[in-house]
Order: structure tokens, then sequence, then C-alpha cells
């Protein structure tokens, strides 16, 4: 699933943190869930997502997720999943 399609999804997210750049910035989901960039420019796979219960998320390949898109999406399976 693409956010991108879906325009009505994003009310549900707030960003915070790093306000000029995607850089070290992140996305709080109204579920609690929190998606964050690592905070490196360059980074090959900078976000991962943080539960409300705290313990870190990656993406199944181990590392992080390489789009916020992706990240995002995951975050909407997880909430779905917990209902």
């Amino acid at each position: 699933m693409t956010l991108d399609l879906f325009p009505e999804l994003q009310a549900d997210w707030e960003r915070f943190g790093a306000t000029d750049s995607t850089c070290a910035a992140a996305w709080r989901h109204k579920s609690g869930y929190v998606v964050q960039h690592c905070g490196h420019p360059t980074a090959n796979y900078p976000y991962y997502i943080i539960p409300p219960a705290g313990e870190m998320i990656l993406a199944e390949n181990g590392r992080g997720f390489r789009l916020l898109a992706d990240a995002k999406a995951e975050v909407l399976e997880l909430t779905r999943r917990e209902r």
C-alpha cells in the first residue's frame, strides 16, 4: 500500500522533530507508533518504527525501511493486526 494513493490517511500522522529536512525528523501516528529517520543524510535504509511499547521495529530485511511511505504502511498493517 502506498500512502500517496490515500491522502486521507495522511491526517492520521503528525510530523515532529527536525523541521528543516527529513533527517532526524519523526512522524507520530494517532495510534502512538512513531516512524523515525536515523539522522544520517545518505543512509540507504533510514526509517525505523518505534511502537508505543518502545522496542524498535525494523523492516523484514533486518534493516530500516528505505522509504518513509513503506514504514508508514507497515505501521498501518501493525495497527490493523492489533484490532
